[in-house]
């Protein structure tokens, strides 16, 4: 194994990696790589749409059933390039998507030494779940949102 010193960090209170900024107790969203996300342009086609959603589909640990925020982008995805049309219903999720990052919060880092609640729902249309523990005030904070399509 080598180490690329020039890629070293000592003694930092936050550290940046891998699009996200990490400070020990929580992890956020890198601003840059959400706010291309956010400016990204409503898609014309096919491929502009599969790389809107990839752009945003990094981000769906931080978003709160983010299966069911694109389920008509996703769909129109089955469709060949030659028959798809950009519709009201996949405007609506686009927009509501979009103001969803532009508040999306933090998540906790987990405490090992800690309980975790798994909250699931396993529904065979569109399963979700979210893993949570309880922080020093007793408040159940997210650790990573999950859901599917």
């Amino acid at each position: 194994m080598k180490l690329n010193c020039a890629k070293i960090q000592f003694s930092k209170k936050e550290v940046k990696s891998l699009g996200v900024t990490l400070n020990g107790t929580e992890m956020q969203a890198d601003e840059i790589k959400k706010n291309e996300a956010l400016e990204y342009p409503e898609p014309k086609s096919l491929t502009e749409l599969r790389r809107f959603l990839g752009m945003t589909g990094w981000f769906r640990s931080f978003i709160k059933d983010y299966a069911g925020l694109t389920l008509k982008l996703t769909e129109s995805l089955k469709k060949n390039g030659n028959s798809w049309k950009w519709t009201e219903e996949m405007d609506a999720e686009f927009k509501v998507l979009k103001d969803v990052m532009r508040k999306m919060g933090k998540l906790t880092l987990p405490d090992y030494n800690k309980e975790f609640i798994l909250e699931t729902n396993a529904s065979n249309y569109r399963p979700r779940a979210v893993l949570r523990q309880k922080n020093e005030k007793g408040n159940e904070v997210a650790i990573q949102w999950s859901s599917k399509n």
